[in-house]
């Protein structure tokens, strides 16, 4: 058997909705899938989405709310420096805010020029709104039910140390609450 090699028909993209036939340019874009807008976060976080850059690079730094640079990090695009593709990197603050800070997280394409060659901080920055905990090692799930309030919820909470969810594998405690019924048949009837 002989296998001869074969011309692939060329692909062309063309802009949506162009009946002129200009070609489209090479797209380019950073998306940001974790975290998300108002996530809480750590000293150290990760940080994931689909993207590219120059040679493949996502930038990430992380702002308090007067602009000044918290912490950094950095990622490859699986793109490489050809395409967009998913990234996955981490940014480490060395300068933490006090607990609750809404702080701004950039990601961004790399910049291969000088600085007043290209945009600051780089290609398509992308913004998100985060809660910086420096000291966060976890949270409880809830699950809020009808007539639920937060007192009560902390109240509860503190009082087990467990989440008060009545899905809850683990029974909360709850201070006795007196209860009567005039048919006797109440709670707090025998």
């Amino acid at each position: 058997m002989t296998l001869w090699p074969t011309r692939a028909p060329r692909a062309t993209l063309r802009n949506p909705g162009d009946d002129r036939g200009q070609i489209m340019g090479l797209v380019t874009d950073v998306r940001v899938r974790q975290p998300a807008k108002h996530d809480l976060v750590d000293k150290k976080f990760t940080v994931s989405g689909v993207g590219a850059g120059f040679e493949g690079t996502i930038g990430m730094r992380l702002l308090d709310p007067n602009g000044k640079v918290l912490g950094t990090g950095h990622a490859q695009s699986e793109g490489g420096g050809y395409g967009v593709g998913e990234f996955t990197g981490s940014v480490t603050i060395t300068k933490p805010p006090r607990p609750g800070t809404r702080c701004t997280l950039e990601v961004f394409g790399d910049n291969p020029g000088l600085p007043d060659e290209g945009p600051t901080p780089g290609f398509n920055t992308r913004r998100v709104e985060v809660i910086v905990f420096p000291d966060l090692a976890g949270w409880l799930l809830y699950r809020v039910d009808p007539g639920d309030t937060l007192s009560g919820s902390s109240r509860s909470s503190r009082t087990t140390g467990s989440s008060p969810s009545r899905r809850s594998s683990r029974p909360t405690r709850r201070s006795p609450t007196p209860t009567t019924s005039r048919s006797g048949g109440g709670c707090g009837s025998r």
